[in-house]
């Protein structure tokens, strides 16, 4: 019973089938699209078992004398799609209808089989010429090795456009019957442009599987008396298929006078063999030779460290400058001794290098340079581990540090704060106690505030120091007191108290400025109530500024105002309440417009204050009184101005920061219209670099767009090719204005890649600032 309703149910499903099939007959140019849908969606919906059965069907359709032109069209195109074996008799004798031949070859091009390739093939012989180059594109499409002769034949056609048809065809087809047939073929003269590039598509077919076949069929393409396209394309074809036998070639065309075989050349170094590119090297002009180089350097041949090293002796100083760059991606520990050399004659190349190279045994490598090292590479092996952030070095950098006073004693001061954590600050509070050296002690303190920045736990690191406090003296003391402020702490807090009352006025001071620095706004009232009553005025000043950098409401701004009449106080709390913004900013802010040392910026900060977080967009009477006359409005919806371009001459060096490499966790990159810049800056020890490309040696100026919105200052450096310039960011007018400032200039002694970094040193603020661009211009 159950088997009876199955059966029963599943022959009323093909009724359905078919009669939705049968529609097909009647299709029409104004058949319902609906209609159409109907079917296809049976079709395609069509188990695979039941494919063979819905091909009969299709296949009888198309045999019909009832069905239309368009019903078979449609046929077919279904056909197409299911690609039965069964239906080849039907979709064969179409081929030589001119109205339908190409639905139905399109059909069998994809039907997997011998007969439905017999009946391509056959066709051939039969049809029209004018559909001949239409059978010899099918056949090419299901690369027909069984073909080939048969469209050899067609080479001799009468009809021009069946033997291009079946050259090209040969060509696609791609073995090695089909190469035989194209090589021993005897073109008319008006194809032979043709036939060369079909024996180039078939040669490049058969390089993986018969390169031998492949290069013997490309080699005479590349004979001189070929046009330059092809002469370019067999050269490409022997790299792939012989690559030790093309090395020559390519060489030699890197002096070739033909631009496109020469740019072909360039293209191909990075393809050819390690040991061929460099035994021929020898024989370059040195603008070829750093082509070369910087080919194996960017494929990171660590095999080629060693010709890098002997090209680092070039006369040539392109050349010497491209092996040096390449030494960092392609060195090892056997580079280490010889960038150390270059880098402490000020080869900034050499030093980059020394920085990348990222071999196993390395940094082991750079610190066994140290037994033997005077003070200039001792300098360069520090900052290079610093760079590195190489691990295990803390005990050579403390080691240095507790030396004499010099450069590598600095930079090892310097690596301990890009690099410290909180258990490195006993031997910091051990390394104060032992120095008596100012320089030293000033050192120790930046390098205190840049380890704070990137340090969580500061409590665990101002403990040490608070342990050191007592038994501190003199210099040393007052450098404990003021980095004590830059962490905070309860402990930092009782010992500044302490301090603040001591009989030692430089105590008191270093008291003052280290409760000016604290990291959060719990001394905010202590802060203020120095700066009303202090008996010293430079530490009002330092306390106000204190309270100012740590403000966070309308309310502690007006306090700091009250106490206060000097300038440039006054501008710090103007900018600080425009950015707490809203109609209560804007009031507050007015009260300082009668003051003529401040009013510009009182006007641009109630402005500002209009579109504050807090605040309302409704403009208030206070932000009418400052605002321009406005034309009236045309009726259309304001854009939005785009972010503006970066402001540089044509042939400058533009580092964006969109480009930059951001070194550490403490910034980001913002995109959007009104900035584009590294933003969100805070912390001292991240840093930013760009690989530079300086097309030419030469004195350049170094300009710097950052934007500052608090009343506040970072200093920084640039560094460029080793070479380092000190500068400021300054507010500006919001967060979002950029001026670019020049801070000096530098000299490139080469040409070639170049590395530029900027590191904050020292900030008053809660941000670094936010930097959109470096720009270098070379002086005319």
């Amino acid at each position: 019973m159950k088997r009876a309703l199955y059966f029963s149910l599943l022959f009323a499903v093909a009724a359905a089938v078919r009669a939705d099939l049968q529609a097909i007959k009647r299709f029409g140019e104004t058949t319902d699209q609906e209609e159409r849908s109907a079917v296809e969606k049976q079709i395609f919906q069509c188990p695979e078992e039941n494919v063979p059965a819905l091909g009969k069907e299709l296949a009888a359709i198309l045999q019909s004398p009832e069905t239309t032109h368009e019903g078979k069209v449609f046929a077919c195109r279904m056909l197409r799609f299911i690609s039965p074996e069964c239906a080849v008799p039907a979709l064969a004798a179409l081929l030589p209808d001119p109205k339908l031949s190409h639905m139905a070859r399109f059909a069998l091009q994809g039907i997997e089989g011998s007969e439905a390739e017999k009946a391509l093939i056959d066709a051939l012989g039969k049809v029209d010429a004018r559909l001949k180059p239409g059978m010899l594109d099918s056949l090419a499409q299901r690369r027909s090795n069984t073909a080939v002769a048969a469209i050899a034949a067609m080479m001799n056609s009468k009809d021009s456009a069946t033997v291009l048809a079946a050259i090209n065809a040969l060509g696609r087809i791609g073995t090695k019957d089909a190469a035989s047939t194209l090589t021993a073929a005897k073109i008319p003269l008006v194809f032979s442009n043709d036939w060369k590039r079909a024996q180039l598509n078939c040669a490049t077919l058969l390089a993986k599987e018969n390169p031998q076949l492949a290069a013997a069929i490309f080699q005479p393409l590349y004979a001189t008396d070929n046009p330059d396209p092809v002469r370019a394309a067999a050269l490409v074809g022997l790299s792939k298929a012989n690559t030790t036998k093309a090395v020559p070639e390519v060489l030699a065309q890197l002096t070739s006078e033909n631009k496109l075989l020469r740019r072909t050349a360039i293209g191909l170094l990075a393809e050819l063999p390690v040991g061929g590119l460099v035994g021929g090297m020898g024989k370059l002009s040195p603008e070829n030779q750093v082509l070369a180089i910087r080919a194996l350097a960017y494929r990171r041949e660590t095999a080629a460290e060693t010709a890098m090293l002997n090209l680092t002796k070039s006369f040539d100083a392109s050349v010497k400058a491209a092996a040096f760059a390449a030494l960092g991606k392609v060195g090892g520990t056997n580079s280490v001794e010889p960038l150390l050399k270059a880098s402490i004659t000020g080869n900034a190349t050499a030093f980059n290098s020394l920085c990348a190279l990222n071999a196993d045994g390395v940094d082991a490598a750079i610190l066994g340079q140290f037994a033997t090292a005077d003070d200039a590479a001792k300098t360069k092996l520090i900052e290079a581990l610093a760079a590195r952030k190489a691990p295990g070095i803390m005990p050579v950098l403390f080691k240095t540090a507790a030396g004499t006073w010099s450069r590598s004693c600095k930079a090892a001061i310097d690596a301990i704060g890009t690099m410290a954590t909180e258990k490195d600050f006993p031997a910091i509070a051990e390394l104060l106690l032992k120095t008596d050296s100012e320089n030293k002690l000033k050192a120790i303190e930046e390098a205190i505030l840049s380890a704070s920045q990137h340090i969580t736990d500061l409590d665990a690191c101002s403990a040490p120091l608070a342990t050191a406090y007592p038994q501190a003296s003199g210099q040393a003391k007052y450098a404990i007191t003021r980095s004590l402020g830059s962490l905070g702490g309860e402990q930092a807090l009782a010992i500044l108290t302490q301090a603040m009352n001591s009989p030692d006025a430089k105590l008191q001071d270093a008291a003052v400025r280290g409760l000016a620095s604290w990291p959060n706004i719990e001394v905010a009232d202590r802060l203020l109530d120095l700066a009303k009553n202090a008996d010293n005025e430079t530490h009002q000043i330092l306390a106000l500024r204190g309270y100012i950098r740590l403000a966070d409401n309308l309310n502690m701004y007006k306090k700091a105002a009250a106490a206060t009449d000097r300038p440039a106080e006054l501008k710090a709390i103007i900018s600080g309440a425009a950015e707490i913004g809203g109609s209560n900013a804007q009031e507050f802010i007015s009260g300082f417009l009668e003051n003529e040392t401040v009013r510009a910026e009182a006007e641009q900060a109630i402005k500002k204050a209009q579109s504050g977080k807090k605040g309302k967009k409704r403009k208030s009477t206070v932000a009418k009184r400052v605002e321009k006359p406005k034309k009236k409005n045309s009726g259309k919806n304001e854009q939005p101005a785009a972010a503006p371009a970066i402001d540089a001459p044509e042939g400058a060096v533009v580092l964006a920061a969109a480009d930059a490499r951001i070194n550490g966790q403490g910034a980001h990159y913002e995109k959007n219209k009104d900035r584009n810049c590294i933003g969100g800056w805070k912390d001292l020890a991240t840093w930013i670099n760009w690989a530079a490309d300086i097309k030419e040696p030469g004195t350049y100026s170094v300009s710097v767009a950052t934007s500052m919105g608090e009343s506040a200052e970072t200093d920084y450096e640039v560094e460029v090719a080793g070479q380092k310039l000190a500068g400021q960011i300054v507010k500006t007018k919001g967060w979002d204005d950029f001026p670019p400032v020049v801070i000096g200039e530098i000299k490139i002694a080469e040409a070639g890649p170049c590395q530029v970094a900027v590191r904050p040193l020292k900030k008053t603020g809660t941000f670094v600032g936010n930097l959109r661009a470096v720009v270098l211009v070379k002086a005319k």
